[in-house]
């Protein structure tokens, strides 16, 4: 059977592909990057507006002023996000008569402003919330609010981001079930970020520290900044930030002096040797009365002046006793107030304080003198 002849094409009746690098890049990769630039352009001009932190103290009348700028931040930000896409779509069609990127510029922007309101509403969702937790007095609540806002966030991206891809005719049950698969692969890849991620969620609901609070961890201490979804950071007494994987710092031993009630107050004078049982004595009795009397000391926990050894070169007093309050600041003032008192008791009692001495015995004479 003798075989078929093959047919052959002129060059110029090929199949033409549908798009070519031109049409690629006015139809979908400058609509794309017009919108980019808008949105950039209106953060831009949003910074036009200074918006400040939400404090706890923050009065009513300065919060109210924050959400209308927060309002004509927004407003702004939209006029000037979509008068930048209307001047560009009206150069396309100045270009091209009928504007080539029309419909890309629709889909992405869309899927631009949804991003960016979604982010908005949020925002003043967890606002609304935060200020309610703190007047009703509930901080705990209030501390979990920015670990929800990134969730929250998060998963909005997620969903628009599907949505825009389904739109573009991609097959989404497909590509999910791929990224489920993916993801159990990164999951058991990434066992350490999952681990940060849980020990994020622990440290926000259990809340062993705050944003605010000074702890000590492990044998550091500093002041918490920040606790993320991958790690918390802490500013230590150097100034110097330290970022500790939330894994780690949750299996850590952790002392929180931002939840104690009260300073201890504890200090150990030394009286000189050459002083009298009986002025000892008196002395013990003054301090005793001293703390007794004192205002600003916890009647209701230990109080005390005792005699607790006879050291080297001084008789040992111990004085312990709780300061009611948790500043620190304040603790200081009061505590060297109490130690130039109990100085004044001290001397009162005919004595004072000692300072290492050494006494040398030098014997004159010996046999054959």
């Amino acid at each position: 059977m003798p075989s078929p002849a093959l047919e052959v094409l002129p060059l110029n009746s090929l199949p033409v592909p549908p798009h070519r690098l031109e049409d690629l890049f006015w139809e979908r990769l400058l609509p794309v990057l017009v919108v980019l630039v808008a949105a950039g352009l209106a953060l831009a001009v949003g910074r036009l507006v200074p918006l400040r932190r939400d404090a706890p103290g923050t009065p009513p009348a300065e919060s109210l002023n924050q959400g209308w700028r927060r309002l004509l931040r927004a407003v702004l930000q939209g006029l000037v996000f979509m008068g930048a896409l209307v001047a560009a779509v009206a150069m396309d069609k100045a270009l091209h008569g009928d504007p080539r990127g029309l419909d890309m510029i629709e889909r992405f922007g869309s899927v631009m402003a949804a991003l960016w309101g979604g982010f908005l509403a949020i925002d003043a969702v967890m606002r609304h919330l935060r200020a309610g937790f703190l007047s009703g007095g509930r901080p705990a609540a209030a501390a979990v609010l920015p670990l929800l806002r990134k969730i929250g966030k998060a998963a909005w991206a997620m969903l628009i981001v599907v949505l825009f891809l389904d739109n573009l005719g991609l097959d989404m049950k497909a590509l999910l079930a791929g990224l489920g698969v993916g993801g159990l692969a990164i999951a058991l890849a990434g066992q350490k970020t999952m681990e940060n991620l849980f020990g994020g969620v622990v440290l926000v609901l259990d809340q062993p520290v705050r944003v605010g609070d000074f702890c000590r961890f492990g044998e550091q201490s500093g002041t918490v900044e920040d606790v993320g979804l991958r790690s918390i950071k802490i500013r230590t007494l150097d100034r110097t930030l330290i970022t500790v994987p939330n894994g780690e710092f949750s299996q850590l031993q952790l002392e929180n002096f931002a939840r104690r009630d009260r300073i201890r107050f504890q200090a150990q004078l030394g009286l000189r040797y050459d002083a009298s049982a009986a002025q000892v004595r008196q002395a013990l009795e003054g301090i005793q009365a001293l703390l007794r009397a004192h205002p600003d000391l916890d009647q209701g926990l230990v109080r005390r002046a005792r005699l607790v050894e006879l050291g080297s070169y001084s008789l040992n007093v111990e004085v312990v006793a709780y300061f009611k309050t948790a500043d620190m600041e304040q603790f200081l003032l009061w505590r060297q107030e109490l130690l130039l008192q109990l100085m004044e008791q001290v001397e009162r009692a005919g004595t004072g304080l000692a300072f290492p001495t050494q006494t040398q015995v030098v014997e004159s004479g010996g046999p054959g003198r």
